[in-house]
């Protein structure tokens, strides 16, 4: 335990800080439209990651009440033949009575200093802009900006649906199921049943999107198992290429609604 000079100690999260972290987590940042923070939620992300448990540590009063909360998720990356263990930093959130007191860096630093020691070859993360500048002057390193790519399928319902929904500035949300597929969907449980299949796809995968000097996720049927299938709030669907019935190829997605219209995140 680390004890500063504002009473605030720090420490290792326990499983019994279950119940204090996720009402801190919802007092700080509240909840998601996609994503609630339940303990289903919790333990899925940080308990059983495919990649293995969490580094997660808490910031505590002298009262010993919960002032904040900093969480590493593990993850792995193959770069050509090597292979680097990594951590991502996530769910950061300081309780609104103790803003201000550093919190938020103190937790951070301890937590960069505890991975190291175990290990860890890199630590990441996708910060918005609010939380870019802490982190650059911590240390961290610019890389770029994640662009996403969107195709519009209806441009007439698109633009009128962006021009009637923009003005209220609503999340995506997600959709019922039923309402947005014409037929049944192929749910990626049975798509996890054709292992061979995507064994020998996800190889070929790793062929051609692997070496020079690219970073890349490791995709197993174990990581999609806990990625895709055993996310207990969203349920992911696939869509699938096949010759002579064996799969070519395969794109997982979930689906939302933005602006009122029906989106597919892939």
């Amino acid at each position: 335990m680390v004890i500063g000079v504002s009473g605030i100690s720090i420490r290792e999260y326990q499983p019994s800080d279950e119940t204090a972290a996720l009402q801190l987590l919802t007092a700080a940042l509240g909840h998601s439209d996609v994503s609630q923070k339940t303990p289903d939620y919790w333990r899925w992300k940080h308990v059983n990651n495919h990649f293995g448990q969490s580094h997660t540590y808490l910031a505590t009063s002298e009262g010993g009440d919960l002032a904040g909360l900093r969480a590493f998720m593990r993850w792995t990356f193959q770069l050509d033949d090597v292979t680097l263990t990594a951590v991502r930093a996530v769910d950061t959130s300081t309780h609104p009575d103790h803003q201000r007191k550093g919190i938020f860096k103190r937790l951070t630093l301890h937590a960069l200093a505890e991975v190291e020691r175990d290990g860890r070859d890199l630590v990441f993360n996708t910060p918005n802009e609010k939380s870019m500048p802490g982190y650059l002057k911590m240390g961290w390193e610019y890389v770029g900006k994640i662009h996403p790519i969107i195709r519009v399928m209806k441009p007439i319902s698109f633009a009128a649906g962006y021009a009637m929904h923009r003005v209220g500035r609503r999340r995506a949300q997600p959709h019922a199921t039923k309402a947005f597929f014409k037929r049944p969907a192929l749910g990626v449980p049975d798509l996890l049943q054709r292992s061979d299949e995507l064994e020998d796809l996800l190889a070929s995968v790793r062929q051609l999107y692997g070496g020079e000097g690219r970073l890349i996720t490791p995709r197993t049927l174990d990581y999609l198992r806990w990625r895709y299938a055993e996310h207990p709030q969203i349920p992911y669907y696939a869509a699938t290429v096949e010759r002579d019935g064996r799969l070519q190829a395969v794109a997982i997605y979930r689906t939302n609604t933005r602006f009122g219209l029906k989106e597919a995140v892939m």
